[in-house]
């Protein structure tokens, strides 16, 4: 996997690696608790997946043997939304 450092990045790996979109996608979560655990925000922007220039790709520093998984922006917010109220949870039925 490699990441890329500014406000736009993000988690890649070689194409052909069998999981791929299972290790990034771990890797891209564990970064973005990470992040929020230090008042960053994070924003995985899916629509980034879907660079295949190979002209972008080189401008970005990343080989045509790798595949973006999970592009995302990083930075500080403006706000941070309070908690919304949890309810108790309804059980259904026990199974056991």
């Amino acid at each position: 996997m490699s990441f890329t450092t500014s406000p736009a990045w993000s988690i890649s790996g070689l194409k052909d690696h069998r999981s791929l979109q299972l290790d990034c996608s771990l890797a891209a979560c564990y970064f973005m608790f990470a992040a929020a655990a230090r008042g960053l925000g994070t924003c995985w922007i899916n629509l980034g997946i879907e660079i295949r220039n190979l002209e972008i790709q080189k401008a970005i520093g990343m080989s045509e043997d790798f595949r973006i998984v999970a592009p995302m922006t990083l930075g500080y917010p403006k706000a941070v939304p309070a908690l919304p109220i949890r309810n108790e949870p309804k059980i259904l039925k026990m199974v056991s």
